[in-house]
């Protein structure tokens, strides 16, 4: 469960920004999630509430903003959002993913991801003294 992981170190940096500007509680944590991370939205929310318990994230609002995925295909030129029905239910290893984007506009798996597989702590809402 990748999940897990990725939210023990958002939380760590979450915690360490907060203290570092001498933060009492983070009341909001807005993060983008590429749809390429292989992630899964609700157990990365999950996983959050559960590593921010005992920290000054405890009871922060979460917010998720899921990013399209993005592809640059090699044979037309095309660059710009993946098909949905093409990556849903691919492979969930990133190498076999890009192997199974075809090219909305020629049809080509010629393909290679250019966007959405990022995870980005966008900004945090703190309480100080």
């Amino acid at each position: 469960m990748h999940e897990f992981s990725t939210a023990q170190m958002i939380i760590s940096t979450v915690v360490r920004v907060a203290e570092e500007n001498r933060a009492t509680r983070v009341t909001e944590i807005n993060v983008e999630l590429g749809e390429f991370t292989l992630l899964n939205p609700d157990y990365l929310k999950f996983s959050l509430n559960v590593v921010a318990e005992g920290t000054i994230a405890e009871g922060a609002n979460i917010n998720l903003t899921i990013k399209p995925g993005i592809i640059s295909c090699l044979e037309c030129g095309y660059e710009g959002e993946a098909k949905k029905e093409d990556f849903e239910g691919a492979p969930h290893i990133p190498q076999l993913l890009s192997l199974s984007l075809k090219c909305p506009k020629c049809g080509s798996s010629a393909t290679k991801i250019i966007g959405g597989r990022e995870c980005t702590v966008k900004n945090i809402q703190i309480l100080t003294v």
